[in-house]
């Protein structure tokens, strides 16, 4: 009788209208701060507080009270439910230099992280604060030692350079003292508090677009990059040079995702060089026969740094002169060099000079001298190299076409030899000559008829093999990479001499054990030949260029090059790979100090497509470097693959973010995937045994009980050679059509829905949550009405009379 009287009901229902539609989307950070400001008052000052929780709800049981401090009095101004209260506003607040206002909290669980106070910033009458204050949760979770946070950390680094002619070091930057504000804000002008905000490292907040401020104390400023300062930085933090051009005055503007900054909030503070404690150096390049400043030049101040993000350099068609302070060491030997020059002048000179004492200020002038006129230059018959491949004579022998000329005025090298030379058996003792000829007479050379032995290694030599005859530093022996017979190649060699703009394009070998870690340059000094089948920079034509020096300038390191788009490209030995995310390798303190994390991540598919890579004026300031890995096998290491799926369905579930975690892995970027792209990740060299690993989820959908963020797993190996299906199954938040969660699908479901539907269709608020939406939405269609109550009804009257193999409420809907 009851569903007859119900179904009487719906169908009365259904005459009001269509659906009320409801949003799909379940607790999470919600970024409702654009709340009105009103018009600043004259005398009196507002604060506007929004209190939120980094994915997870706020607890209830919270309560948070602003306190006016007068001396030592204190008096409670207001207190409110954050559960319950998006933004708080409080005026008519008095301005005064013996009044502060503070923020507290009481009432927060155990494991919930606030600060402990916060002050309200007026800086004069009329003046609005506007506060987020973020609280997070930090978890134990089992089988960790340490607590998990919630969201997770970006790093908002404020650090302080302590400088004297004999000492450097690197501190964190104190409020109140080396700096006198930092803060985050979003676009609606709230600056984000929280428990580590004065930490000078990790922060969080909810995924949003930012803008970090740091405001330097009178007498000091931030890191330039024409300073000696850049360079301590550089050296001790492997912060970019480039970094210091940014003009930090106005903040850092970043994107967070998954609780992570899209790039560096690195603030890097000094006290302003004094004229009494430091030294400074006003450096210009000039005309030697003129005195008239110079455009087209590249000056670097020469400190012998091998990492390529750490040179102190620029370019005269930019800025000259250039002052380059914060200089502080006396007694040493500081060099500035002019790298590359215009065509028409000598390719490079350099100033070498010392300070004698502090607060010397010298006037650096190097003069470059003019070695042809314009009209020489004009005249001068240049190399070309051809762009078609060599074809061999036929598939027994190989072709090689080698060009050599001078990189500066790209005309023909003069008496130089050029040979091709066959190491039979592979034995330099045992070599043949097999073609040579002259470098002014055929700067371009094409050889067709190369016999190919299979034992044998082949190489390209100039002078005999002597590079003291040379005047170039890249003119040594250059190994062919012939396989099989029919093979070709072409070979640039651009002759260079000494003190030009160099390129670092480079391979790593990283080994990391549980109880080793190392990295080391591949270079035929350390036997790469199992390491590497092959390796080179090659030009859009197919050429690979000899470009490092002459004792290896087949091998990759530091060179130079022309003006060009290039690729990198290196061919590992059977028993090496390139490193992916799926390797622990990946996140090896020593890997990472070396690299950006995005070169990290596109370490595998720059190594199997080619790394591109740009010089321009000699200077590629792109990071270009490749790194391998031995191939893991079951003695070296462990092997994970992990699957995120529903309990139910045991689908795959898509759009989560998921990361590694533990198995003594720092905080990362790396070794994470998206479920959408990767609904397997395969981990297949992890390498700690005893130890736990675990998943840690993000953007978890609002239909599940771990969303919007969770540690969804713990595991861990005895030995190596193990390995592990991890399969995290997701549990719903709510059963379709249960909407009271009492467990059962019946007529008061049914009943609820009706009132929900009558409530929201005369613009009342229905009073569900988000999980009832969801299970009150029984045919999915985005809509609460009378049609969901009808097929709650009819699946209450199925199972009503149903004996055996009862369908859940899904298969009985999507029959309907």
């Amino acid at each position: 009788m009851m569903i007859k009287k119900l179904i009487a009901v719906l169908s009365a229902v259904t005459i009001m209208g269509t659906g009320a539609a409801y949003s799909g989307s379940l607790e999470g950070f919600k970024n409702s701060f654009a709340a009105e400001t009103s018009a600043e008052q004259n005398e009196t000052c507002k604060v506007m507080i929004s209190v939120k929780a980094v994915n997870e709800k706020l607890p209830g049981e919270l309560k948070a009270k602003l306190i006016a401090v007068k001396g030592e009095e204190k008096t409670e101004l207001a207190e409110w439910s954050p559960a319950d209260t998006d933004v708080k506003e409080i005026g008519d607040l008095e301005y005064s230099d013996d009044v502060s206002y503070r923020i507290v909290f009481e009432g927060a669980p155990e494991g919930f992280r606030l600060p402990d106070e916060t002050n309200v910033k007026l800086a004069k009458k009329g003046s609005v604060d506007k506060i987020v204050i973020i609280g997070f949760s930090n978890t134990r979770f089992p089988g960790f030692t340490f607590p998990i946070t919630n969201g997770d950390e970006l790093h908002f680094n404020r650090r302080y350079l302590y400088s004297t002619e004999t000492s450097k070091a690197i501190y964190n930057a104190t409020l109140g003292k080396e700096i006198d504000e930092a803060y985050i804000t979003d676009d609606n002008g709230f600056r984000y508090v929280n428990d580590r905000s004065d930490t000078n490292s990790a922060f969080v907040v909810p995924d949003g677009h930012y803008k970090a401020y740091v405001k330097p104390a009178e007498g000091y400023r931030f890191v330039k990059k024409y300073s000696g300062s850049a360079l301590v930085f550089n050296d001790m933090e492997n912060i970019p040079i480039a970094h210091f051009e940014k003009d930090l005055s106005e903040g850092i503007e970043f994107n967070v995702k998954y609780g992570k900054a899209d790039q560096a909030l690195d603030f890097c503070i000094e006290k302003i060089p004094s004229d009494e404690k430091s030294c400074s150096a006003n450096v210009s390049v000039v005309d030697a026969d003129t005195g008239e400043l110079l455009k087209g030049c590249i000056v670097e101040l020469d400190e012998n740094f091998t990492k390529s993000n750490g040179h102190l350099r620029w370019s005269t068609s930019d800025q000259n002169p250039v002052k380059v302070d914060a200089l502080y060491e006396i007694d040493r030997d500081y060099c500035f060099k002019v790298k590359n020059t215009p065509l028409c002048y000598e390719p490079c000179v350099e100033n070498e000079f010392r300070f004698e004492k502090q607060g010397e200020q010298k006037e650096i002038v190097l003069k470059v001298k003019r070695t042809m006129t314009d009209k020489e230059a004009a005249a001068l018959k240049t190399v070309e190299l051809p762009k078609e491949d060599p074809v061999p004579v036929d598939s027994e022998h190989c072709a090689v076409t080698v060009g050599y000329y001078d990189m500066k005025t790209r005309t023909a090298v003069k008496n130089q030899k050029v040979s091709i030379v066959e190491y039979v058996g592979g034995k330099k003792a045992d070599s043949k000559e097999l073609i040579s000829w002259k470098s002014d007479e055929e700067p371009v050379k094409t050889v067709t008829d190369i016999e190919f032995h299979e034992d044998s290694e082949y190489y390209i030599t100039f002078n005999d093999d002597n590079i003291f005859k040379s005047q170039y530093n890249n003119s040594g022996r250059i190994k062919l990479y012939f396989s099989k017979g029919g093979d070709t190649e072409k070979i640039a060699v651009p002759g260079y001499v000494s003190g030009v703009a160099y390129v670092n394009a480079e391979c790593y070998q990283c080994t990391y054990t549980s109880s080793m870690k190392e990295i080391r340059n591949i270079n035929p000094f350390n036997s790469n030949d199992d390491i590497l089948k092959s390796a080179g920079v090659y030009d859009d034509n197919g050429y690979r260029y000899s470009f490092s020096s002459a004792l290896s300038p087949y091998a990759l390191g530091g060179g130079a090059l022309p003006d060009g788009d290039y690729t990198l490209k290196c061919v590992p030995g059977d028993d090496y790979r390139f490193i992916s995310t799926g390797s622990q390798t990946a996140v090896m303190d020593m890997l990472m100090k070396r690299t950006t994390e995005d070169n990290i991540i596109r370490n595998e598919e720059n190594g199997k497509n080619g790394m591109r890579f740009t010089v321009k004026d000699g200077i590629a300031e792109q990071d270009i470097t490749l790194f391998l890995e031995s191939v893991p096998t079951a003695e070296t290491s462990c092997s994970a693959d992990i699957s995120i799926v529903d309990a139910q369905t045991n689908e795959p579930v898509k759009g989560i973010h998921a990361q590694l975690i533990g198995g003594s892995i720092n905080t990362n970027n790396i070794l994470n995937w998206d479920t959408d792209d990767t609904p397997v990740k395969t981990f297949d060299n992890l390498l700690y045994t005893k130890k736990n690993y675990g998943v840690k989820l993000f953007n978890v959908p609002e239909c599940y009980k771990n969303a919007p963020t969770c540690i969804a797993a713990s595991f861990s190996f005895d030995e190596y050679g193990e390995h592990k299906d991890i399969v995290i199954k997701l549990e719903k938040a709510y059963s379709l059509g249960d909407v009271d969660n009492d467990g059962q699908v019946n007529s008061v479901d049914a009943s609820s829905v009706l009132s929900y539907y009558s409530k929201v269709s005369t613009k009342q608020d229905g009073g569900y949550t988000d999980s009832q939406k969801l299970a009150a939405d029984v045919d999915k269609d985005g809509s609460i009405n009378s049609v969901d109550a009808s097929k709650i009804l009819s699946y209450y009257a199925y199972v009503s009379t149903a004996k055996e193999d009862v369908k859940t409420p899904e298969e009985y809907i999507n029959t309907l």
